[in-house]
C-alpha cells in the first residue's frame, strides 16, 4: 500500500458467508531531496548550505543544518559557512518523517599578499599598512624591522594595522622588512615594505 485512503477487507468462510470491513490507511512519505556537491571556495567567499537541498517529491519539508550526525549541534549561520568540514542537512516532513544527509564543504584559506609601499603622512590615503585578508588569521604575528635589524613593530593578530610609528614617532622614509606568520606552525612570509611621504 503506497497511497493513503480507505481499503476494504472481505472475509469468506468455507460455507460462503462473507463479511466486509473497512480499513483506513495513512501513508507517511519520507522527505526526499538531492544536492550537488559545492565547489571549493576561498575566503572571503563562503558556502550557503541553505541553497543546497533540492526537493525530489512534493512532500512539505523543513530543513535544518547540523555539525554532527546525531543532529545535536546546530550550525549557527548555515548561509555563511567559512570553515571546511562535514555538515549535515536534516529534512523533516510535515508528518514528522526524517532524512539526514551529509555534505563535505571545502573552504580554502586566502592568500596573503602584503603591499610593498605605504605613506603614513596623515593625508587619509594609505596612512596604514593594510594587509588584505589577514583578518582571517586571528593567530597571526607581524614583525617589522629597520635595515639595521632593530624591531619597529610587533603585533599578535592584525586588528590594528601598522601606522608607520615606533615609540609614537613616525619612522624615517626608507625600506623596512617584515616577517608574517599566519599561524603558529606556518612557514613565515617575508619581504620588504617601503615608506614614502
Amino acid at each position: 500500500i503506497k497511497l493513503s485512503g480507505n481499503y476494504y477487507v472481505k472475509a469468506t468462510n468455507p460455507l460462503g458467508c462473507t463479511s466486509l470491513a473497512t480499513i483506513q490507511v495513512k501513508v507517511f512519505y519520507n522527505p526526499d531531496f538531492t544536492f550537488t556537491q559545492p565547489a571549493p571556495v576561498t575566503l572571503p567567499n563562503t558556502v550557503d548550505l541553505t541553497l543546497l537541498p533540492q526537493p525530489v517529491n512534493n512532500v512539505a519539508t523543513t530543513y535544518s543544518y547540523w555539525l554532527d550526525s546525531a543532529a545535536t549541534v546546530n550550525v549557527l549561520q548555515p548561509s555563511l559557512i567559512a570553515v571546511s568540514g562535514v555538515y549535515y542537512i536534516k529534512a523533516v516532513s510535515i508528518d514528522g518523517c526524517i532524512v539526514l544527509d551529509s555534505v563535505k564543504i571545502v573552504v580554502n584559506e586566502p592568500p596573503i599578499v602584503p603591499p610593498n609601499i605605504f605613506s603614513p603622512n596623515s593625508d587619509g590615503i594609505n596612512d596604514t599598512w593594510d594587509i588584505p585578508l589577514l583578518r582571517f588569521y586571528p593567530l597571526c604575528t607581524v614583525d617589522i624591522y629597520a635595515r639595521n635589524g632593530q624591531p619597529v613593530f610587533h603585533s599578535n593578530g592584525y586588528t590594528n594595522p601598522w601606522d608607520g610609528k615606533f615609540n609614537e614617532k613616525t619612522v624615517p622614509i626608507g625600506t623596512y622588512y617584515y616577517i608574517i606568520k599566519v599561524k603558529p606552525k606556518a612557514a613565515p612570509l617575508s619581504g620588504s615594505i617601503t615608506i614614502i611621504q
